[in-house]
């Protein structure tokens, strides 16, 4: 779907705008990876973005045989059928590459700790924690809230709390949530309710 908006889109922007934010490794087919590259080749050839010109840019690299014309035309079709935002798009395909690098990165931890005697365990765990960290640093973090926000969705809540709690009743202790077991906690919050 990325990759139809990518090429049905004749101003351009939509390949500058994804192109700052992905790369070919991204996408989990590798089908699509050599696609979006060859998109890029199309651009630094100073073409417009079209199905042949990618075609063409293909059959140069001999990678045509790894697209066929039945794949292109799944992702021509594919472009009618949805709504969804391309930045949305764009999120799915980062947040999976992300996905995967993290795994990668577990696994090659489990196989070295196999395949070697670990002299220094403090040392090795070290080294470990610095390859998750490089991947866990590229994680997108929610939007940053201004205080009159949360303050007005606190109050929001705390309005609808009350609200329950006038149908429901409020249990002796005062709490009405979920009890923690820490009963200065408890009266702090009330509680635990919902999803908290």
């Amino acid at each position: 779907i990325l990759l139809c908006s990518i090429i049905k889109d004749d101003s351009g922007n939509t390949f500058f705008d994804v192109s700052t934010q992905l790369t070919a490794e991204d996408f989990q087919d590798s089908r699509n990876g050599i696609i979006y590259s060859a998109i890029f080749d199309v651009i630094n050839n100073k073409q417009q973005i079209s199905f042949s010109a990618i075609i063409n840019i293909l059959k140069n690299k001999h990678q045509e045989e790894i697209i066929s014309n039945d794949y292109l035309n799944e992702i021509l079709e594919s472009y009618s059928y949805t709504t969804v935002p391309i930045s949305d798009l764009v999120n799915e395909i980062k947040d999976r590459s992300l996905l995967n690098t993290f795994i990668k990165s577990l696994q090659d931890i489990v196989t070295s700790s196999k395949q070697q005697a670990i002299s220094n365990i403090s040392d090795f765990i070290g080294k470990s924690e610095e390859n998750i960290l490089k991947v866990t640093s590229q994680r997108r973090n929610a939007p940053v809230m201004k205080m009159e926000q949360v303050s007005t969705s606190i109050v929001n809540k705390l309005i609808d709390q009350t609200e329950k709690y006038k149908k429901f009743g409020i249990k002796p202790d005062g709490i009405t949530g979920l009890k923690s077991g820490f009963e200065d906690l408890d009266r702090i919050t009330r509680g635990f309710n919902e999803s908290e």
